[in-house]
This record gives structure tokens, C-alpha cells and sequence, in this order.
């Protein structure tokens, strides 16, 4: 004889209530990014997830250090867009494929998208294509505080379809530390 089992039917969740149950669950909160030192001792590189950050005071006037980050970003193929000015963040994009020592881009699956079975091949990047966002503050006395960021983006060619996909790639530091280097005139 065929045994009937009950099941215990919960109304969905949603909104208020569904904060109050993962509140009660009480998981822990994620960690901060820890800052490293690296190489020179005012350098402060700090490294989230896919994109590269640093840090470092300059003994330069901002406006002087403003030029030279401009002349460092088109000798390195980064064309800027936008304002060049002291206090505003200079972002700049690569106008050509990144050289590969900026980022390391990973091996990806890429899926067929027409296929019932879940068919996936190893594609690796072939194009890396970069941008930087720079700002320059005033500190104290006649320093300068630069900040530099980039984010490196990877090419990737379906192999099913044919069709480039775009994923994130993490940064090296490579560009960073060059970027700061031209700052501080090294």
C-alpha cells in the first residue's frame, strides 16, 4: 500500500521577512582587502578582486606631477578622456592591445549557447585591452598624493559561435608601478 507522506509547505519569502531570516542566520561579515608594501617604502599597493590599485606621495608640485602622468599615459598608449587637471580623476583607455605583463587573464569555459547538452571548451584570452584612472591631490608642503587604478578587460573567441566575448582580468601592478614611477620623475 502506497504510504502518504506530509510535507510542510513555507509561504515564499520576500522583502522584510526574508532580511529577518538571513539576519538570524548571523553569517559572518567579508573580510576588508588587506594593504601589502611593496618595493619602495612609501608605495601602498592594495589588490580587490580584478582590479589593481596604488599609492604614493611624490615630492612634486600637483600641476608638475599632473604633466608627467599625461606624458607617461600617451608614451604607454593611453589615451586620456577627458579633463587633465589637478583634483579630477584622469581616466585614459588603451587605444591598442595592452602589452600581457599588465594582466593575467585565466583560462575561461565558454559555452555553446545553441546546444541542449551544456557543451563548454577552454578559450584563452587573446586580446587584453586596459584603462587607468589617475588623480593627483595636493599634501602637504609642495608633495603630491597620486592614486593610480586599472582595470584590464580579456578577449576571449567562442569557439562555437565565432563571437569575441569581453571577461575581466586581474592587474599585474605592472602598469601601476610605471605610472607612478613617471610621477615621481623615475
Amino acid at each position: 500500500m502506497p504510504r502518504i507522506v506530509r510535507v510542510l509547505h513555507l509561504p515564499a519569502l520576500s522583502g522584510a521577512g526574508l532580511a529577518l531570516l538571513l539576519a538570524a542566520c548571523d553569517l559572518p561579515e567579508r573580510p576588508t582587502p588587506r594593504a601589502t608594501r611593496i618595493e619602495a617604502t612609501d608605495v601602498t599597493v592594495v589588490t580587490p578582486r580584478l582590479a589593481g590599485a596604488a599609492e604614493e606621495t611624490v615630492a612634486a608640485a600637483p600641476a608638475e606631477v599632473v604633466a608627467r602622468i599625461d606624458a607617461a599615459l600617451r608614451r604607454l598608449n593611453l589615451a586620456p578622456v577627458g579633463p587633465i587637471e589637478v583634483g579630477i580623476p584622469i581616466e585614459a583607455r588603451s587605444q591598442r592591445i595592452s602589452p600581457p605583463g599588465w594582466a593575467d587573464c585565466p583560462d575561461v569555459q565558454i559555452r555553446d549557447p545553441f546546444a541542449e547538452a551544456l557543451r563548454a571548451r577552454t578559450a584563452s584570452a587573446g586580446n587584453i585591452r586596459s584603462s587607468a584612472t589617475v588623480i593627483v591631490r595636493p599634501a602637504e608642503g609642495s608633495t603630491s598624493r597620486v592614486s593610480v587604478r586599472a582595470v584590464h578587460e580579456g578577449t576571449y573567441i567562442n569557439a562555437f559561435t565565432n563571437n569575441p566575448e569581453q571577461r575581466p582580468c586581474r592587474s599585474t601592478g605592472e602598469l601601476e608601478r610605471e605610472l607612478l614611477a613617471a610621477a615621481a620623475g623615475r
